[in-house]
């Protein structure tokens, strides 16, 4: 037996269409589950309702979508149990033919506690980035966190520009910047303008 469907969540795609996601309940066959349903531009569905997540054991809610910049978009939501303590919060990409695009993926990294709360927003490139919270990952209470991710869902990995520690990073032609730590500073400001001579 079927019951509510709740908690709806809209996002614009490329091709001028949309996506509703929301949740529904016992419609997976356990507790329950995330749908969505694409629509074209005049409002017109485009093929039917799909389970979102793959696995079906205990809740899956609190949807969050957003349109790709491939045409295609990306479910989150928070699932039950599944990240082995309290909830995680899991992803699906869809291709701009409404195909899941790769297995459902889990979000967050420290599975300790609850994830949950999450949202979703496309970037120009085509990837994605996911917030939510998570309890006592910061040690007090709960913590805001954010994971951004590639068009392919893959995790981004952030390469930094300069390191602690490390060599000179040239800026300029005749411009280093460099890490010189010593005991006795305490603190420093350093303004860097664009000089063009002439």
């Amino acid at each position: 037996d079927v019951g509510a469907q709740e908690e709806p969540a809209v996002a614009a795609l490329a091709d001028g269409g949309f996506v509703i996601a929301w949740r529904s309940l016992g419609q997976d066959g356990s507790s329950y589950g995330v749908y969505a349903q694409r629509y074209d531009a005049d409002g017109i569905a485009v093929g039917g309702e799909v389970l979102v997540n793959t696995r079906t054991s205990s809740n899956q809610l609190e949807a969050s979508v957003a349109g790709l910049a491939g045409g295609g978009y990306v479910v989150i939501w928070q699932s039950q149990f599944q990240d082995g303590s309290g909830r995680g919060v899991y992803g699906q990409i869809f291709d701009a033919s409404g195909s899941a695009v790769g297995a459902e993926f889990r979000v967050n990294e420290t599975t300790t506690g609850d994830q949950d709360e999450a949202s979703v927003a496309g970037l120009p490139d085509g990837g994605f980035v996911v917030t939510w919270t998570s309890s006592g990952q910061d040690g007090s209470g709960d913590g805001v966190y954010q994971r951004r991710f590639a068009a392919d869902g893959s995790p981004y990995v952030f390469t930094p520009g300069f390191v602690e520690d490390g060599a000179a990073v040239t800026i300029a032609p005749s411009l280093q910047l460099g890490d010189v730590d010593s005991a006795t500073l305490a603190g420093a400001t350093v303004a860097i303008t664009d000089h063009v001579a002439g």
